[in-house]
């Protein structure tokens, strides 16, 4: 009677016995299903554990000063030169002179009463590092009054600025 399979009784003993099955391999499919999470994150806790190490072996290789490389500047004279490290430099040490040091030059009038006063007319020169420019004062260049002068040495003299106080 094992072939007959519910011709006797009618009911689909087949399908029952193969869902029965199924429901009772439903526990072991969700345990394979947590072996392939737990396997996935142990993959990726070793890959970070590699990622560390290396990280850790990178550290150790630039744990002192000596190693790291410090780049430090420094200057016999601070007031004539300073320097700063930037970019990625060299390693080595670098002997810089200062043949003399630039000064300022400061000029001033002899003085008007007020910045719209009238300058005589005439030329004179300014010379910033080795480049004169020669600046004429009259009416038709807006330059004779004590203001327009300055305007024009600060927007044509590069490097000279001028003011009216």
């Amino acid at each position: 009677m094992a072939g007959v399979q519910g011709l006797v009784s009618g009911i689909d003993t087949g399908t029952i016995i193969s869902q029965v099955m199924a429901t009772a391999r439903r526990p072991l499919q969700n345990l394979q299903s947590q072996f392939r999470d737990l396997s996935a994150q142990r993959s990726a806790m070793q890959q970070l554990n590699t990622l560390l190490t290396g990280l850790e072996t990178a550290i150790q290789a630039v744990d002192t000063t000596s190693e790291l490389g410090a780049y430090t500047t420094s200057s016999s004279n601070q007031s004539a030169l300073s320097a700063t490290v930037s970019g990625a430099p060299s390693l080595g040490s670098y002997d810089i002179g200062v043949a003399s040091v630039a000064k300022a030059s400061v000029e001033r009038s002899q003085g008007f009463a007020t910045a719209t006063d009238t300058i005589a007319d005439g030329t004179f020169d300014i010379d910033v590092g080795g480049t004169v420019t020669s600046i004429t004062v009259d009416a038709a260049t807006g330059t004779n009054p004590p203001n327009g002068l300055v305007s024009y040495i600060n927007q044509n003299v590069s490097g000279a600025q001028a003011f009216v106080l």
